[in-house]
């Protein structure tokens, strides 16, 4: 019998609800804010409305308030970060919303919420509707093909069975590859970061990776980018036979590069600053080995500590090193560092043409070895 894979449309951010509860407490105290949730609703009836926040153990009701003669319904209550939280007239009519703002509006048909609903004064409130909205959209195409593989099966029409069978392993393809775009978009998007930890176990470590490093620039606070942190520590990561995370720095021209950019080629690595001496001693031997071989497919990508963006240029310059460089000038308090637990320097990490690492902190004859036995390997 054909099965298929386990739907992950709008259950991926359901299940997050229950698995994150029991981490969010950790959260350390800090001061609170405010805030005041005013709605309006049409076609309503005066009956209770509740507004639930996602606790330790899913969502918590709140408060609670009446909805007017006129449609209208008011929560108050305090946050000190951004939080998850659902407006609910029903366990099934209900919305979606991020408390993040003192004074929020909503607006909505009492009839459908989910379907009709605006929220005013609530940036973020308006990227989780928005992904929402695309979660519905996907989960609804899904439940028809599967609607359909299911009369196919139950007619014995087996060309029917492969052919829904590969339409939804598509539309799968296509709800992970929305998620990352829509993350991608949002790189300091409290809920991008809330929807790219709901992809732990999805086997998208590499794409978390690399987001991490922009959530650790822009919102290192968001209580999703320490779970995520914490669930892809650098010791768990950085490892022979591992995909290495993506770089993502400035080059000295303020434009970003990404180590991605450089697979397909043997890359290296080099963990630097120009007032590290065997760094700078060590240069001579890596600009020989890139002349040796960069045609050959070897890359370099120089990834400097330097918190003086002139001291880099000039050492760059002065050691003659033609081959890639980024740096985010922050020292030992760079994201780079942070993503490969970089304790000293100098330090390489070797990778092969697909990204996975061959060798950690190879210098001097034995990265030379290395290579030969690399390129040696690539001409037979």
């Amino acid at each position: 019998m054909t099965c298929f894979p386990k739907n992950h449309i709008l259950v991926f951010f359901l299940a997050l609800i229950l698995c994150l509860g029991c981490r969010l407490s950790s959260e350390d105290a800090k001061e609170s804010t405010a805030f005041t949730i005013r709605g309006k609703l049409q076609n309503a009836t005066p009956d209770p409305i509740f507004l639930s926040t996602l606790q330790d153990n899913g969502f918590a009701i709140a408060d609670t308030a009446s909805i007017n003669d006129e449609g209208r319904f008011q929560f108050e209550g305090k946050f000190t970060s951004p939080e998850i939280a659902r407006i609910s007239l029903s366990h099934e009519n209900l919305l979606w919303l991020v408390i993040d703002a003192p004074e929020i509006e909503v607006q909505a048909d009492a009839q459908n919420l989910q379907q009709s609903y605006e929220v005013k004064a609530s940036e973020e409130s308006l990227l989780l509707k928005d992904l929402m909205d695309a979660e519905q959209n996907h989960q609804r195409k899904v439940f028809d093909v599967e609607k359909r593989f299911m009369a196919a099966q139950h007619a014995g029409q087996s060309d029917s069975l492969l052919y829904y069978q590969e339409k939804y392993l598509k539309l799968i393809t296509a709800v992970a590859e929305q998620r990352k775009d829509f993350v991608r978009r949002h790189p300091d998007s409290f809920v991008a970061s809330y929807a790219a930890y709901a992809m732990i176990g999805e086997e998208e470590g590499e794409f978390l990776d690399s987001m991490l490093i922009a959530f650790n620039q822009s919102i290192p606070d968001s209580k999703y980018v320490r779970l995520l942190n914490e669930n892809r520590a650098p010791s768990n990561r950085i490892a022979v036979g591992e995909i290495a995370p993506e770089v993502v720095l400035p080059q000295p021209d303020g434009t970003s590069f990404s180590s991605f950019s450089l697979k397909g080629n043997y890359v290296l690595l080099d963990f630097w600053a120009s007032w590290c001496k065997p760094c700078r001693e060590e240069n001579p031997n890596v600009a020989r080995l890139y002349k040796r071989y960069h045609k050959r497919g070897f890359e370099i990508l120089g990834i400097s500590l330097d918190e003086s963006k002139d001291r880099w240029i000039e050492a760059i310059e002065t050691d003659k090193l033609p081959w890639h460089h980024v740096s985010d000038h922050k020292g030992l308090n760079s994201t780079a560092i942070q993503l490969y637990n970089i304790e000293a320097i100098p330090m390489t990490v070797l990778l092969d043409k697909e990204g996975r690492i061959i060798e950690l902190n190879l210098r001097g004859r034995a990265l030379e070895e290395k290579l030969e036995e690399l390129f040696l390997d690539d001409s037979l």
